[in-house]
């Protein structure tokens, strides 16, 4: 070998030692969109969540409101009318029992058998004044339960407005964590993210690449479980085993999708019909 190839070997070798360390920097700088896209759509999943435990924990306080409402007028109505009769009912023994001693009055003849009637009705009148005394206590007692019915429905109308409240902040932070995913280029629907959380294992090869846009062709689609945002490795079998970089879906039918490169390829290389492409195929650490 003449010491111009040995120079050419020389200068070759370093040359590959700089981009092997350029290459090093790149790959350990990269962010990792995915791991923080997963974590966004954890927040967002559990700010959903909230939202529906907030949503019925309302429904349930209304609901609990109306009929404890009900039962309460309800329970009123009835006394009042039970008192109501019970007044009746004592009015018509005082008519009774006035008739008694008039009859008394004229006819002292069957005092006896007047006066045992009398105390008759003295007595049942007493029965009827008790009655109407526990009906009172009742009643008493019933707006001591719609005192306190009321201190329910003043404390179910303050859960309410918490409820409302934690509803509002929910809803905040919903839509800063869509916010977040969309700005990270992310879909923001629950069924979408839950897609992403979990890609499927597919492998398919880059069918046509555009130049103009950088749109990259794959033969894997909707049907194979892909959506927007799930991210495939790039791979080159021939001549040689190659890893190339990575691909994020941008869009998809049935039978196949469009995606773009993510970052920057291996060494600058580009993506060519026939690569492989795949979810479980992955380069080595």
């Amino acid at each position: 070998m003449t010491q111009l190839g040995k120079l050419l070997v020389v200068a070759i070798t370093i040359l590959a030692m700089v981009f092997l360390g350029l290459s090093a920097v790149v790959f350990k700088t990269a962010d990792n969109w995915k791991d923080k896209a997963l974590a966004e759509t954890k927040k967002l999943q559990s700010a959903q969540a909230e939202v529906t435990k907030a949503q019925d924990a309302t429904a349930q306080a209304v609901t609990e409101l109306a009929r404890l409402a009900a039962e309460n007028k309800n329970a009123i109505a009835i006394k009042d009318q039970q008192i109501s009769d019970l007044q009746a009912s004592e009015k018509s023994k005082d008519t009774d029992l006035a008739q008694v001693r008039k009859e008394l009055s004229v006819a002292q003849q069957t005092a006896t058998l007047s006066s045992t009637e009398s105390g008759t009705r003295v007595a049942e009148t007493e029965v009827i004044r008790e009655s109407l005394k526990s009906a009172q206590d009742q009643a008493n007692t019933l707006k001591l339960q719609e005192a306190d019915l009321n201190q329910r429905v003043v404390d179910l109308t303050k859960n309410l407005d918490t409820a409302r409240k934690t509803n509002s902040r929910l809803r905040e932070e919903v839509a800063t964590l869509s916010t977040t995913l969309s700005k990270a280029g992310l879909n923001t629907d629950v069924r979408n993210v839950t897609s992403l959380a979990n890609p499927p294992e597919v492998e398919g090869m880059v069918s046509r690449v555009d130049p103009s846009s950088d749109h990259i062709e794959l033969s894997i689609g909707g049907d194979d479980g892909l959506v927007p945002g799930h991210e495939l490795f790039v791979f080159r079998r021939s001549p040689r085993a190659q890893y190339i970089g990575k691909v994020r879906i941008i869009a998809t039918d049935p039978e196949r999708s469009v995606a773009i490169v993510v970052g920057k390829t291996y060494l600058g290389t580009k993506v060519t019909e026939g690569d492989v492409v795949s979810t479980t195929i992955k380069p080595r650490s």
